[in-house]
């Protein structure tokens, strides 16, 4: 009996300490004069992020950022965003899965070439002209294998583009200066409207957007946003 007694001294031990800390606790919410300081240094602390945030101005550098990176993530250090954009681009995928299986040099090849160019919108009589020019020297045995072609047809499209691979100078006596944007669907006419329009912003021009492109769905409200997020005006009409 009186080992058990000993026993259960230490464990009631614990319950003797609670009091006090329900007394502590009690007191502190009771009335600790160091509680509303605390309280008062949280709020303190808080607040100063709120003037940072609203001193950062309009949200249009971060959308612009979305437009041309595709999220807020800025890009990895050391790689250039829109290189990687034109490795993931159909362009691009379709002729590493094309050339990746090591394909053989015959009329096959070319026509699937030839299908890869037509759907990327190269055009009609520059597709044609490539691949013949691909023909001709594949009959003639220049090529080792499917890569040698590969590297031919990259030669083949720098050469085709330097001709029109020309900077946008802007003549200061001609004003008006008129900038006309015309492709196919898809290629990024309205994008790159855009980002020319801030760039000149930027570089202190006057300048004002019009909307050509009266038939395509959305295209002048897509327009009109640029306008309002690089603060230009916008000539539009209604759709139709």
């Amino acid at each position: 009996m009186i080992s058990f007694f000993r026993r259960k001294k230490p464990d009631a031990a614990p319950a003797a300490d609670a009091p006090p800390e329900e007394a502590r606790d009690a007191s502190l919410t009771a009335g600790d004069p160091t509680q509303p300081l605390a309280s008062e240094n949280i709020v303190s602390h808080q607040t100063p992020p709120a003037p940072a945030m609203s001193d950062r101005g309009t949200s249009e550098p971060a959308s612009e950022r979305a437009d041309a990176q595709g999220g807020h993530t800025p890009a990895p250090a050391g790689k250039s965003g829109w290189r990687d954009r034109l490795r993931n681009s159909g362009f691009a995928r379709s002729f590493s899965g094309l050339f990746s299986r090591n394909p053989r040099l015959d009329d096959d090849l070319l026509d699937e070439i030839e299908t890869a160019l037509l759907t990327a919108d190269v055009g009609v009589s520059a597709t044609t002209q490539l691949v013949e020019a691909l023909r001709k020297r594949m009959k003639a045995r220049e090529f080792a294998d499917a890569q040698a072609l590969l590297a031919a047809l990259r030669a083949e499209l720098i050469a085709m583009l330097a001709p029109v691979s020309k900077p946008l100078r802007i003549e200061a006596g001609a004003k008006p200066f008129v900038i006309l944007t015309v492709g196919v669907n898809g290629v990024g006419k309205t994008t790159t409207i855009g980002k020319l329009a801030r760039r000149y912003r930027d570089e202190g021009r006057s300048l004002m957007l019009a909307a050509g492109d009266t038939f395509r769905a959305a295209a002048v409200e897509q327009l009109q946003v640029w306008g309002e997020r690089n603060q230009i005006p916008v000539i539009a009409q209604h759709t139709g």
